[in-house]
């Protein structure tokens, strides 16, 4: 399918507009000086996947995770989080970082002065197991996560908190893969 070329001035028919594959769904500015970021209602039964990004903005801290917890009407979900992270630190071997049942993806981004985090995110609104994954970079170190929530619940948004230190600024955006 050719990518949809559009017009100033042009009207937008439903079959046009049926030829764009992601929707931006939400975004969010992250507060002053916060130790965490909880976005609401920017999950639906509207899509099945996400593109979770944010740009801009700094951290107190470098070279720290920031982790991830889906959430259902801005309480988060502390159970049932199984992952991998492969990494290396730069010039180093691979390391690999597991979690059984954990309390949250633990490596969903990284700080290196800033906040490094793009995710796929799939069935977070489905009472289902939902999947996440996308590259995990810190200020000395990348690498790659995937993980899965077996929590069989609908999940309307997420929480992002740095494990050390605090964020300012920059914006959450999340977009929607068009079903």
């Amino acid at each position: 399918m050719p990518v949809p070329d559009f017009a100033p001035g042009e009207v937008l028919t439903a079959a046009a507009m049926d030829q764009i594959g992601m929707w931006l769904v939400k975004t969010q500015t992250i507060g002053s000086a916060v130790s965490s970021v909880t976005v609401n209602d920017c999950f639906s039964d509207t899509y099945n996947g996400y593109f979770v990004t944010v740009h801009g903005g700094t951290s107190s801290t470098a070279d720290e995770n920031v982790s991830l917890q889906l959430s259902d009407g801005g309480t988060a979900s502390t159970t049932g989080y199984y992952g991998t992270t492969i990494y290396a630190v730069w010039g180093s071997t691979l390391t690999t970082q597991s979690a059984n049942n954990a309390s949250n993806m633990q490596y969903a981004g990284g700080l290196d002065g800033r906040v490094i985090l793009q995710l796929q995110i799939f069935n977070p609104y489905v009472a289902t197991s939902t999947t996440m994954f996308g590259p995990f970079i810190r200020q000395a170190l990348a690498g790659q996560s995937s993980y899965i929530h077996r929590v069989n619940n609908e999940y309307d948004g997420f929480k992002i908190t740095p494990g050390a230190g605090t964020l300012t600024g920059g914006t959450i955006s999340v977009y929607g893969f068009r079903n």
